[in-house]
Protein backbone atom coordinates (compact mmCIF):
# COMPACT_ATOMS: atom_id res chain seq x y z
CA UNK A 1 0.00 0.00 0.00
CA UNK A 2 1.45 3.39 -0.86
CA UNK A 3 1.62 5.85 2.00
CA UNK A 4 1.48 8.60 -0.70
CA UNK A 5 -1.81 7.67 -2.23
CA UNK A 6 -3.77 5.45 -0.04
CA UNK A 7 -5.07 5.64 3.67
CA UNK A 8 -5.83 2.68 5.91
CA UNK A 9 -9.65 2.08 5.66
CA UNK A 10 -11.13 0.82 9.01
CA UNK A 11 -15.08 0.10 9.97
CA UNK A 12 -15.63 3.20 12.75
CA UNK A 13 -17.77 3.72 15.79
CA UNK A 14 -19.24 6.48 14.29
CA UNK A 15 -22.21 7.25 12.93
CA UNK A 16 -22.56 9.58 10.59
CA UNK A 17 -24.39 13.25 11.06
CA UNK A 18 -26.78 13.18 7.94
CA UNK A 19 -27.51 9.53 7.76
CA UNK A 20 -26.22 7.91 10.69
CA UNK A 21 -24.85 5.00 8.94
CA UNK A 22 -21.35 3.64 10.46
CA UNK A 23 -18.95 6.24 8.69
CA UNK A 24 -15.60 4.68 7.40
CA UNK A 25 -12.31 5.45 9.35
CA UNK A 26 -9.10 6.66 7.52
CA UNK A 27 -5.92 6.63 9.22
CA UNK A 28 -4.39 9.80 7.48
CA UNK A 29 -0.17 10.64 7.91
CA UNK A 30 0.27 13.73 10.53
CA UNK A 31 3.26 16.02 10.98
CA UNK A 32 6.29 15.15 12.58
CA UNK A 33 5.50 11.20 11.39
CA UNK A 34 2.68 11.09 13.72
CA UNK A 35 -1.15 10.06 12.43
CA UNK A 36 -4.71 10.72 13.20
CA UNK A 37 -8.20 9.28 12.29
CA UNK A 38 -11.08 10.98 11.22
CA UNK A 39 -14.26 9.51 10.25
CA UNK A 40 -15.46 9.65 6.52
CA UNK A 41 -19.64 8.86 4.98
CA UNK A 42 -18.71 8.34 0.87
CA UNK A 43 -22.64 8.41 0.54
CA UNK A 44 -23.35 11.82 2.55
CA UNK A 45 -19.69 13.02 1.06
CA UNK A 46 -19.03 14.32 4.71
CA UNK A 47 -15.85 14.11 6.64
CA UNK A 48 -15.76 14.52 10.17
CA UNK A 49 -12.79 15.96 12.33
CA UNK A 50 -12.51 15.23 16.04
CA UNK A 51 -10.61 18.65 17.81
CA UNK A 52 -7.87 19.51 15.38
CA UNK A 53 -7.17 16.59 13.21
CA UNK A 54 -7.63 19.01 9.85
CA UNK A 55 -4.55 21.10 10.99
CA UNK A 56 -2.69 18.28 12.20
CA UNK A 57 -2.80 16.41 8.85
CA UNK A 58 0.73 16.43 6.77
CA UNK A 59 0.29 17.07 2.92
CA UNK A 60 0.58 13.46 2.56
CA UNK A 61 -2.37 13.29 4.49
CA UNK A 62 -3.83 15.87 1.94
CA UNK A 63 -3.42 13.77 -0.67
CA UNK A 64 -5.02 10.85 1.06
CA UNK A 65 -8.34 12.51 1.57
CA UNK A 66 -8.39 13.91 -1.92
CA UNK A 67 -7.84 10.04 -2.91
CA UNK A 68 -10.94 8.76 -0.47
CA UNK A 69 -13.18 12.00 -2.22
CA UNK A 70 -12.03 11.24 -5.87
CA UNK A 71 -12.76 7.45 -4.82
CA UNK A 72 -16.39 8.53 -3.70
CA UNK A 73 -17.16 10.38 -6.80
CA UNK A 74 -18.84 6.94 -8.29
CA UNK A 75 -20.74 6.11 -4.57
CA UNK A 76 -24.43 6.10 -4.55
CA UNK A 77 -25.49 9.98 -2.96
CA UNK A 78 -28.08 10.19 0.32
CA UNK A 79 -29.85 13.87 0.37
CA UNK A 80 -28.81 16.63 2.74
CA UNK A 81 -30.73 17.13 5.83
CA UNK A 82 -32.07 20.14 7.23
CA UNK A 83 -30.29 19.35 10.84
CA UNK A 84 -26.95 17.31 11.17
CA UNK A 85 -26.19 15.80 14.48
CA UNK A 86 -23.22 15.45 16.52
CA UNK A 87 -21.71 11.41 16.36
CA UNK A 88 -20.63 12.15 20.05
CA UNK A 89 -23.56 14.20 21.69
CA UNK A 90 -26.31 14.02 19.20
CA UNK A 91 -26.35 18.06 19.93
CA UNK A 92 -27.42 19.70 16.37
CA UNK A 93 -24.40 20.99 14.92
CA UNK A 94 -24.06 24.74 14.32
CA UNK A 95 -23.10 26.38 11.14
CA UNK A 96 -19.51 28.40 11.63
CA UNK A 97 -18.11 30.79 9.41
CA UNK A 98 -14.15 30.56 9.00
CA UNK A 99 -12.03 32.80 7.05
CA UNK A 100 -8.87 30.61 5.10
CA UNK A 101 -6.09 31.68 3.17
CA UNK A 102 -8.31 30.78 0.24
CA UNK A 103 -11.61 32.75 0.75
CA UNK A 104 -14.58 31.82 3.48
CA UNK A 105 -15.63 28.51 4.68
CA UNK A 106 -18.08 26.52 6.79
CA UNK A 107 -18.08 24.30 8.66
CA UNK A 108 -21.03 22.16 11.24
CA UNK A 109 -19.74 22.45 14.78
CA UNK A 110 -20.82 20.74 17.65
CA UNK A 111 -21.29 23.20 20.03
CA UNK A 112 -19.76 21.07 22.94
CA UNK A 113 -16.87 21.33 20.72
CA UNK A 114 -16.95 17.87 19.91
CA UNK A 115 -15.54 18.28 16.26
CA UNK A 116 -17.39 19.51 13.08
CA UNK A 117 -18.29 18.61 9.94
CA UNK A 118 -17.56 19.75 6.08
CA UNK A 119 -18.82 18.00 3.01
CA UNK A 120 -16.33 16.91 0.33
CA UNK A 121 -16.43 20.52 -1.77
CA UNK A 122 -15.88 22.66 1.01
CA UNK A 123 -13.23 20.83 2.42
CA UNK A 124 -11.70 21.09 -1.01
CA UNK A 125 -12.44 24.81 -1.60
CA UNK A 126 -10.73 25.37 2.19
CA UNK A 127 -7.65 24.01 0.61
CA UNK A 128 -8.23 26.31 -2.20
CA UNK A 129 -8.77 23.79 -5.07
CA UNK A 130 -11.92 25.08 -5.94
CA UNK A 131 -12.88 27.86 -8.02
CA UNK A 132 -16.38 29.45 -8.99
CA UNK A 133 -18.02 28.33 -12.37
CA UNK A 134 -17.94 31.31 -14.91
CA UNK A 135 -19.80 32.07 -18.20
CA UNK A 136 -16.95 30.64 -19.99
CA UNK A 137 -17.13 27.34 -18.35
CA UNK A 138 -20.09 27.02 -19.40
CA UNK A 139 -18.82 26.54 -23.32
CA UNK A 140 -16.32 24.71 -22.10
CA UNK A 141 -16.57 21.26 -23.58
CA UNK A 142 -17.95 18.75 -20.92
CA UNK A 143 -15.30 16.35 -21.07
CA UNK A 144 -13.19 19.05 -19.66
CA UNK A 145 -14.89 20.27 -16.84
CA UNK A 146 -14.56 17.68 -13.99
CA UNK A 147 -15.77 17.17 -10.71
CA UNK A 148 -18.35 19.76 -11.40
CA UNK A 149 -20.31 20.04 -7.80
CA UNK A 150 -22.52 22.54 -5.20
CA UNK A 151 -20.43 23.91 -2.60
CA UNK A 152 -23.84 23.98 -0.43
CA UNK A 153 -26.00 20.89 -0.69
CA UNK A 154 -22.97 18.94 -2.29
CA UNK A 155 -24.98 17.17 -5.36
CA UNK A 156 -23.27 16.21 -8.21
CA UNK A 157 -24.32 18.35 -11.41
CA UNK A 158 -24.07 16.37 -15.16
CA UNK A 159 -25.97 19.05 -16.67
CA UNK A 160 -25.41 22.84 -16.08
CA UNK A 161 -27.46 25.50 -17.64
CA UNK A 162 -26.22 28.51 -15.62
CA UNK A 163 -23.66 29.21 -12.95
CA UNK A 164 -25.85 27.97 -9.96
CA UNK A 165 -26.85 24.77 -8.56
CA UNK A 166 -30.91 24.12 -10.16
CA UNK A 167 -31.36 22.27 -6.15
CA UNK A 168 -30.78 25.08 -3.38
CA UNK A 169 -30.00 28.20 -5.85
CA UNK A 170 -26.01 28.31 -4.64
CA UNK A 171 -23.36 29.14 -6.59
CA UNK A 172 -21.51 26.05 -8.52
CA UNK A 173 -18.31 25.59 -8.13
CA UNK A 174 -15.56 23.22 -10.28
CA UNK A 175 -12.23 21.05 -9.17
CA UNK A 176 -9.31 23.34 -10.32
CA UNK A 177 -7.40 21.02 -12.61
CA UNK A 178 -4.30 23.38 -12.66
CA UNK A 179 -4.06 24.15 -9.26
CA UNK A 180 -4.82 20.68 -7.94
CA UNK A 181 -1.59 19.36 -10.06
CA UNK A 182 0.08 21.79 -8.84
CA UNK A 183 -1.39 21.15 -4.75
CA UNK A 184 -0.03 17.34 -5.65
CA UNK A 185 3.37 18.46 -7.18
CA UNK A 186 4.18 20.97 -4.59
CA UNK A 187 3.34 18.38 -1.89
CA UNK A 188 5.04 15.23 -3.28
CA UNK A 189 8.40 17.96 -3.74
CA UNK A 190 8.37 18.96 -0.37
CA UNK A 191 7.85 15.17 0.65
CA UNK A 192 11.90 14.30 -1.36
CA UNK A 193 13.26 17.47 -0.38
CA UNK A 194 12.78 16.68 3.59
CA UNK A 195 13.92 13.53 2.91
CA UNK A 196 16.46 14.00 1.21
CA UNK A 197 17.28 16.78 4.24
CA UNK A 198 17.01 13.75 6.64
CA UNK A 199 18.90 11.81 4.85
CA UNK A 200 21.97 14.57 4.82
CA UNK A 201 21.48 14.76 8.11
CA UNK A 202 22.07 11.18 9.24
CA UNK A 203 25.52 11.50 6.77
CA UNK A 204 26.71 14.47 8.98
CA UNK A 205 25.83 13.12 11.77
CA UNK A 206 27.30 9.87 10.90
CA UNK A 207 31.06 11.80 9.30
CA UNK A 208 30.48 13.51 13.17
CA UNK A 209 30.61 10.55 14.97
CA UNK A 210 33.67 9.29 13.06
CA UNK A 211 35.32 12.20 13.60
CA UNK A 212 35.09 12.86 16.90
CA UNK A 213 36.29 9.14 17.35
CA UNK A 214 38.89 9.38 15.62
CA UNK A 215 40.34 12.21 17.05
CA UNK A 216 40.14 10.06 20.90
CA UNK A 217 42.42 6.89 19.55
CA UNK A 218 44.21 9.77 18.33
CA UNK A 219 44.12 11.59 21.59
CA UNK A 220 44.29 8.06 23.58
CA UNK A 221 46.71 6.37 22.21
CA UNK A 222 50.32 5.95 23.61
CA UNK A 223 52.26 9.21 23.27
CA UNK A 224 49.65 11.53 23.43
CA UNK A 225 49.88 14.76 24.78
CA UNK A 226 46.91 15.41 26.75
CA UNK A 227 46.34 19.56 27.20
Amino acid sequence: MSAMSDALRLPSGTRCPNCTQTMQSLRLAAHYGRSVEIDHCPACRLIWFDSDESISLSHEGLLQIFVAIREAANAATHPMANRLRCPRCVAILQTTHNLTRHGKTIHLRCPAGHGHAVTHSRFLAEKGLLRPLTESDLVTPRAELISVACVNCGAALDAIADCRCPFCQSPVVVLDIPRALKALEDADTQRRNKAALEERGQQQLARDFMRTLDQYERNTSPGADWF
